[in-house]
């Protein structure tokens, strides 16, 4: 497949960059050593965690062949070949050995030196597709992968081949944790990457566009999360409103007290119409009184008095009676019992 494999190009000198240029390649080679050494890790436990499912889809492949779960785990070794197709690492080793004059990985003694060339703008811009399209990749295959390990959660409920099925909802989960590390640094490297293409070709620099910010694919029990929080939200509520709060609650202000010419005042013709005067619907309909609230029955203890006769001046004075203490009652001497002896206490004494 010729689209996937990096152009033939040849290193160029370094003589004829500016002091900018330069130092933005001084940054780019230390950050990428660093970028290197993640996506090393990521790749090698990829690799592991693929041969392992290549040895299970081949063992299996001939007894579960035409079953549902084995399109499952087809669809996910297919997404995994794809990532490790696309090599990055070796993409990302070549990268930084053209830096020093090379064309193939150079050795680390060498690399710790300065360099001395930098890549065309071929191979840059190519890099940079490849890095685009492990974006995309790593996020469906996080989706892919969520969506086989929920399936084969499913399938694990009859029972059978459970040993099996663990260990490809395992895989599942693997997967989708390397391309959840995945994407983050693949976006990182684009962009600097991006930038190095600025600083050495500007004028091929111009087409090549920043990646759009991807939002977050998350999962079945992400996507039940707000219908969860808003229905404990309403039950809530309906609990607040059923609570009486007294005094806190807003109530509606009593309205004005009318005046005494205006009230209405019972009488024995008050149902007989007076002669020649025009009654409205607002003079039959009293006008509404708001409510008084009787204050509550408050039980208070009181003490019993005891009267004392008079003095000179004809006052009465009243004593209180004074409670009577309570007696102490005589504790009762309890016996000590004798402690038990094990046989430890025997042998020791």
């Amino acid at each position: 497949m010729s689209g996937q494999r990096p152009p033939a190009t040849a290193p160029v000198a370094r003589t004829g960059l500016g002091s900018r240029a330069q130092e933005s390649v001084n940054t780019f080679l230390k950050a990428l050593k660093l970028h290197t050494r993640r996506l090393s890790s990521i790749m090698d436990i990829h690799a592991a965690e693929l041969a392992l499912l290549e040895r299970l889809y081949y063992k299996g492949k001939n007894q579960h062949g035409a079953s549902l779960l084995w399109a499952r785990v087809r669809e996910m070794r297919r997404y995994a070949q794809r990532l490790r197709d696309l090599d990055l690492l070796a993409a990302t080793l070549n990268l930084r050995a053209s830096f020093y004059g090379e064309t193939a990985p150079a050795s680390s003694k060498k690399l710790k030196g300065f360099w001395t060339h930098y890549p065309e703008s071929l191979y840059l811009t190519w890099l940079l597709r490849r890095l685009g399209t492990a974006v995309e990749l790593a996020e469906k295959t996080v989706t892919v992968m969520l969506r086989v390990f929920e399936w084969i959660l499913l399938f694990m409920q009859n029972g059978e081949f459970l040993q099996m099925t663990v260990t490809f909802s395992a895989l599942a989960a693997r997967f989708r944790h390397l391309s959840v590390e995945l994407r983050p640094l693949a976006v990182l490297m684009h962009e600097e990457i991006r930038l190095v293409l600025v600083a050495l070709h500007p004028g091929k620099a111009k087409r090549i566009q920043p990646l759009a910010p991807q939002h977050h694919t998350p999962s079945a029990l992400e996507d039940n999360a707000p219908d969860i929080f808003s229905q404990g939200q309403a039950v809530d509520h309906d609990a607040e409103l059923d609570e009486d709060l007294g005094v806190s609650l807003s109530r509606p202000d009593a309205l004005p007290a009318a005046a005494p010419s205006q009230q209405l005042t019972p009488t024995s013709n008050a149902q007989q119409p007076l002669p020649n005067a025009h009654i409205s619907s607002s003079d039959i309909i009293p006008r509404a009184t708001p409510p008084t609230m009787k204050p509550s029955a408050v039980m208070h203890k009181t003490k019993p008095t005891v009267s004392v006769p008079a003095a000179k001046g004809g006052v009465v004075l009243a004593k209180k009676r004074k409670e009577p203490e309570p007696v102490a009652e005589p504790q009762k001497k309890t016996k000590k019992k004798k402690a038990k002896r094990d046989e430890i206490d025997d042998i020791f004494g």
